[in-house]
């Protein structure tokens, strides 16, 4: 299958995993810190069941390394895009999370010495300036201060997600994408616990998951859905070059944003996203000013 159609599928699933954990955090485990430990902990059998199939081969000291980190740099980049979730609007931050290909492109240039052309340096504005609008103005469930906070917490996050791809690519050329699923997600689970666990969360988890609802709900979005999200990328960067995966996966906020956009008309209102015509011009603008800037890195 073409790279590029994997790269989309991935960029669409994930973006439909992103819905559910917005709606999760918001109707059925409203502790963030629990959830995120929830989703960390569902990684360690999810990585380890695809063992007896495919079983660990050797491979270099600096692939298992790079294989792990980029889990564990994926999960504190989760960690963050969990935080604020809970703040702001799903389709206020996913586009902001999905500009990790301009700081792929910085990493070239300061680690890699590769260079930059004047092209190549207006995309990265016109992506950091829709990143900036995006996050401007308030949500209705969020101030200007907490959205100040909230953009500097998910560029942060974005900076661990670019350097965890470029780790994926790494990992890849030396190791088949089920090895490095396993390894992975031990690092993501391991980031998750790390960063977030707090000794209530143990009850907090059991009450939650003593709910039929909501651990149906939990084990599809972060249980099936994101374990054929993660073959797909995984899959995708095996197949080309990180930069150019990355760029075709960053068409994800387009997704997500006409999503929440359907679940919050009024017959539904599952989410409760603003429909005002500013707030929606506003996202439309700005998110498309970050997917054109993230394809022009790539493509110029």
């Amino acid at each position: 299958m073409n790279w590029v159609i994997i790269g989309t599928l991935s960029a669409f699933t994930f973006a439909v995993v992103n819905i559910f954990d917005k709606i999760l955090l918001v109707r059925y485990i409203k502790d963030v810190r629990t959830f995120t430990v929830m989703v960390g902990v569902i990684q360690v059998p999810m990585g380890l069941a695809v063992l007896p199939f495919y079983p660990m081969e050797s491979h270099s000291l600096q692939a298992y390394l790079a294989a792990y980190f980029s889990g564990f740099l994926w999960g504190g980049s989760l960690c963050a895009m969990f935080l604020a979730l809970q703040k702001v609007d799903v389709s206020v931050v996913i586009p902001v999370v999905s500009t990790s290909p301009v700081f792929v492109a910085l990493l070239a240039v300061g680690l890699l010495g590769e260079e930059l052309t004047i092209y190549h340096w207006g995309a990265i504005l016109i992506t950091v300036s829709g990143a900036v609008l995006i996050s401007s103005k308030p949500s209705r469930t969020s101030s200007i201060t907490s959205l100040k906070k909230t953009f500097i917490l998910l560029l942060l996050g974005t900076f661990c997600m670019a350097v965890a791809q470029v780790l994926t690519k790494v990992a890849a050329d030396d190791m088949s994408v089920w090895n490095l699923f396993t390894l992975r997600n031990q690092g993501l689970a391991s980031a998750c616990v790390v960063l977030m666990f707090r000794p209530y969360m143990i009850g907090e988890t059991i009450r939650v998951l003593s709910q039929k609802e909501t651990a149906f709900v939990f084990f599809m979005a972060e249980g099936v859905l994101v374990f054929f999200s993660l073959l797909l990328t995984l899959w995708a960067i095996s197949l080309a070059q990180v930069s150019l995966v990355v760029t075709v996966m960053s068409t994800r906020p387009l997704f997500v944003f006409f999503m929440s956009m359907v679940i919050s008309l009024p017959f539904l209102h599952i989410l409760d996203e603003s429909l005002e015509w500013k707030t929606i011009s506003t996202k439309v603008i700005s998110t498309a000013m970050i997917v054109v800037g993230i394809v022009s890195i790539s493509l110029l």
